[in-house]
């Protein structure tokens, strides 16, 4: 097998295969870090795609000579290009998780803003929140409770006692749900 730091070299000169062994080796990865995430009005390969941009990046901006592995380096832009589509997305619906937890939950950073746009924007958070609440059902809750706290479906299956089926049909009907709340608000 070629070292990742050869594939890179050769796909820089030009070499095509070697790009596509390389994207094709750090898929599973990206696969991995995606599912731990989730973006308001967005499916999973959405965010496997935002994540292939990332190690499309990382590729393009990986140097040898910072004696760092490029698995490293593609964790990190993976997780950084998902959090840009997060922020993007919930800038565009015009809310902001601000408590500790839901930023934690969203693994971006709290973000300064001044009273009066703390103020608008936690009206703001409240509103949608109270409207998820009562468009979800209380399973629905606990689901997506479960997922935003990266937990597999394996998981959440086992802990709510539900076949992992049900987690993905409760999953979809989430999506569609939040996708009405995000096309309501603009």
């Amino acid at each position: 097998m070629i070292e990742d730091i050869e594939l890179i070299k050769k796909a820089k000169e030009g070499d095509e295969n070697c790009l596509n062994m390389l994207m094709n080796n750090y898929k599973n990865l990206v696969n991995k870090i995606s599912r731990k995430y989730f973006i308001i009005g967005a499916d999973l390969n959405d965010v496997i795609q935002e994540g292939m941009i990332g190690l499309f990046s990382a590729y393009q901006n990986f140097d040898e000579t910072k004696n760092v592995l490029f698995k490293t380096f593609a964790t990190l832009c993976i997780n950084r290009q998902i959090i840009k589509a997060i922020k993007k997305a919930y800038k565009n619906i015009n809310s902001y998780l601000m408590d500790d937890v839901n930023a934690q939950i969203l693994n971006v950073n709290t973000i300064y803003v001044s009273p009066e746009e703390d103020f608008i924007l936690n009206e703001e958070y409240k509103n949608l929140k109270k409207e998820i609440n009562e468009k979800l059902s209380k399973l629905e809750q606990k689901i997506l409770f479960e997922f935003l706290e990266n937990k597999s479906y394996d998981e959440i299956s086992e802990k709510l006692n539900i076949s992992k089926k049900s987690v993905d049909n409760a999953l979809t009907r989430i999506r569609s749900k939040l996708k009405y709340l995000v096309s309501k608000t603009h």
